[in-house]
């Protein structure tokens, strides 16, 4: 006869599980949640270390920041040149202001500028060619634009400038080279006579706009990433030489009558 258990008894505890006694699920299922579980935080710390390794590594150009075009600026001995020339040229353009006064309150007075037969600016200094500008004198047009470039220059050594304007001040500056050519012209075949003072005014624009030209080049605002803005930085003291030469070789030859007067 098959014997039921006394209802007071206690039921084995070997044939039924406790609680405590559960098995654990299967392990994949456990690493599974927890990987889910932990993945944002996990993600986000690995993230955030890659950066850090990243961007701490100079030898990866890829992860470099390129510099803000707009913080580009020359080296200050650059700058300081382009300052010395702008100042220069000012002083010579209010030296022919001032002559210019002294030739209209005095017009038999003799000039310091008039040297010989052959360099003199009397000659010239009340004339059309030298009150282009709705008839202000050139002179005391250019006392203003060279102090404006002398500011402008003067900013840029301690902080940044505007591509545009400095791309603005190029422009002018080759008009300004078209203006030799035509005061060259002038001096040359009209008054037959050199100015002093603009000659120094001339060189200084020369070496301006091809200094200021290669510095845009070297600094990827003016016809970049070309052979000739790579061979106008490298050589810009070169061009400079040759298109000063260039001057000296046109008035020898045209006033070879009057070279004695040098010597």
């Amino acid at each position: 006869m098959k014997q039921e258990p006394d209802e007071g008894t206690a039921p084995d505890s070997s044939r039924s599980p406790s609680p405590a006694q559960t098995p654990e699920p299967d392990t994949p299922a456990a690493a599974d949640a927890t990987a889910v579980a932990e993945t944002p935080a996990t993600s986000t710390a690995a993230a955030a270390a890659t950066s850090l390794v990243t961007s701490a590594d100079p030898g990866n150009p890829a992860d470099l920041e390129a510099p803000d075009a707009r913080d580009a600026r020359p080296g200050i001995p650059t700058l300081v040149l382009l300052i010395v020339l702008a100042v220069i040229a000012m002083a010579a353009s209010a030296e022919l202001v001032l002559s210019e006064i002294q030739t209209l309150k005095q017009p038999a007075a003799h000039l310091g500028c008039d040297l010989n037969p052959l360099i003199g600016c009397s000659a010239s200094l009340t004339t059309w060619q030298a009150h282009l500008l709705f008839g202000i004198p050139n002179a005391l047009v250019g006392i203003g634009l060279f102090a404006g470039l002398a500011g402008v220059f003067l900013a840029w050594c301690g902080g940044r400038v505007s591509r545009w304007l400095v791309l603005l001040i190029e422009a002018g500056l080759t008009a300004g080279m078209v203006l030799i050519v035509f005061f060259l012209h002038q001096s040359i075949f009209e008054f037959t006579k050199l100015c002093p003072f603009c000659f120094i005014v001339w060189t200084c624009t020369i070496v301006l706009w091809v200094q200021l030209g290669a510095t845009l080049m070297r600094l990827g605002w003016l016809f970049p990433d070309t052979g000739f803005a790579r061979i106008w930085a490298a050589q810009r003291w070169l061009i400079t030489a040759i298109i000063l030469l260039l001057i000296v070789l046109v008035v020898a030859v045209t006033l070879s009558d009057k070279l004695v007067y040098l010597f």
